[in-house]
């Protein structure tokens, strides 16, 4: 299923992992200078299908790219620390900063999507209870012993 954002299908992103190795202890491995910032420039385009995923309700695909971000997310730490790359460079924390904002904007438009579901929740049990209360207003059809007014015949 390709995404919006021309992002590819989940299967596509998640070989993207597999680029990323495991060291022995289970830690994510460590990454060159230059593989940091390809796979900085990889998170911020998988943020960018994620926004695609979730604005379009395609859950699934966006919990396969929180799967892939986690990932990421940890090699990029990791390895940013070890290559002393500084949070605070100009360049670099207007990339993250923007990376916050996007993910800002998608938690709000989640906190949306559920105070929706929660109104159409609320309105589906009031109409539940409505139809229930019709439901029992009718009587059985039994016709009683002695007849029924209704009844034909």
């Amino acid at each position: 299923m390709k995404t919006a954002a021309g992002g590819g299908s989940a299967a596509d992103r998640t070989s993207s992992a597999a680029r990323i190795q495991r060291v022995p202890d289970g830690g994510p491995a460590k990454v060159s200078n230059a593989a940091f910032w390809r796979l900085l420039a990889e998170y911020e385009r998988i943020s960018r299908d994620e926004t695609v995923a979730i604005r379009s309700e395609d859950f699934e695909t966006a919990a396969t790219i929180q799967a892939l971000k986690a990932l990421l997310f940890l090699t990029l730490e990791s390895s940013g620390r070890d290559l002393g790359i500084d949070r605070r460079q100009a360049s670099f924390h207007a990339r993250l900063e923007k990376i916050a904002d996007a993910e800002r904007a998608n938690q709000t438009f989640v906190k949306q999507l559920l105070a929706q579901n929660a109104a159409e929740r609320r309105t589906l049990d009031t109409a539940r209870s409505r139809l229930r209360g019709l439901l029992h207003s009718y009587v059985s059809l039994q016709v009683p012993s002695g007849g029924s007014f209704f009844a034909q015949g």
